[in-house]
């Protein structure tokens, strides 16, 4: 489990929105809808693990610094608070800042309290599963790096024991193959036929 190193930004067809309207990169959003699905089995409910924050372009980014730098007058105090454009992990769509249950989420004010939550503690517990990496400076942000992206592949293809993973896989693999045979076909149309 390690941080994202890399800041390279995922194509628009990488991108996946999950529940909450927040955009991760496939297939980053199967582990945070998983993880939703398994809290809620274990009475963790309501908003909690809700995506507050996935995928940030470097524009976006760019308006979050220029807003922190008015607000906090230099550089060295908005850092503590936003990272600068082209720096921040959301860049990759592998970044994920869960909501937690707490009334206000993503408050480094709150960080004591976000550390004793029941979601604080599954995460804790699950993350090493999926191979998913804590940013220790805020408590609801998780990050997937490369390992972490093949081991949820891993997971999909080698789980057959009924969980949402292994449907998600079934599902996955018979989308992939219909799209193969939609695309085989229009291959052999386009071979015999042509357009006009």
């Amino acid at each position: 489990m390690a941080r994202i190193a890399h800041r390279i930004e995922p194509s628009r067809d990488q991108l996946r929105t999950v529940e909450g309207g927040q955009t991760l990169k496939y297939p980053v959003n199967l582990v945070a809808e998983e993880i939703r699905k398994e809290a809620q089995k274990r009475g963790i409910g309501g908003n909690t693990f809700i995506v507050r924050s996935g995928y940030r372009s470097v524009a976006q980014q760019e308006i979050l610094w220029r807003r922190a730098l008015e607000k906090y007058g230099s550089a060295a105090q908005a850092r503590k608070y936003v990272a600068p454009p082209g720096n921040s992990a959301h860049h990759t769509g592998g970044a994920i800042d869960f909501d937690l249950g707490l009334s206000t989420c993503c408050s480094k004010e709150l960080i004591p309290e976000y550390r004793k939550t029941k979601a604080y503690k599954f995460l804790q517990e699950v993350a090493p599963k999926y191979k998913l990496s804590p940013y220790d400076a805020e408590p609801w942000h998780w990050e997937c790096d490369a390992a972490c992206e093949q081991n949820i592949l891993d997971l999909l293809e080698n789980t057959g024991d009924g969980s949402a993973f292994s449907k998600i896989s079934k599902t996955a693999k018979y989308a992939g193959l219909t799209l193969g045979f939609v695309v085989l076909g229009l291959g052999s149309f386009l071979l015999v036929k042509g357009f006009d």
